[in-house]
């Protein structure tokens, strides 16, 4: 099973590296899906672009535990600014297996975007994962 996986993210990741747009989002949740859906504590990460949607790097933004992660705007925002990023798509798993934005979930997203759009840069969508699937807040209007 192991070697399947290896695979597929292989695959997904030929088509998901930096410096190439991000030209299907399906393919996008499936990476996240694979690499953090099946984690044993929560992790909240992004995916940083550029003006085109091009993928600048992946980063973990924070390490939490089994039901919760502790997060900084500011950290998110010093990488941001660091890497010249124009767009962000923030990503996070629920080892819980619970395949809904908690509020929590939502008040954060809310926040970012606040911020993240007084200094014109792009929140472009909150993508949630789990064992069993993946949401997207902007597919749910939720952004």
């Amino acid at each position: 099973m192991d070697t399947i996986i290896t695979q597929a993210l292989q695959l997904l990741a030929a088509e998901l590296r930096e410096g190439l747009p991000i030209r299907e989002p399906d393919y996008l949740k499936a990476m996240l899906r694979l690499k953090y859906g099946t984690k044993k504590i929560e992790y909240l990460g992004g995916i940083l672009l550029d003006q085109q949607n091009k993928i600048i790097e992946e980063h973990i933004f924070e390490r939490g535990i089994e039901n919760r992660t502790v997060v900084y705007l500011k950290k998110i925002v010093q990488r941001l600014f660091k890497k010249h990023a124009t767009g962000l798509i923030l990503f996070h798993n629920h080892p819980s297996g619970t395949l809904e934005f908690s509020k929590q979930d939502l008040d954060l997203t809310k926040r970012l975007r606040d911020v993240l759009g007084e200094l014109d840069i792009r929140l472009v969508d909150h993508v949630l994962v789990t064992c069993a699937g993946s949401l997207s807040a902007c597919e749910l209007r939720l952004l």
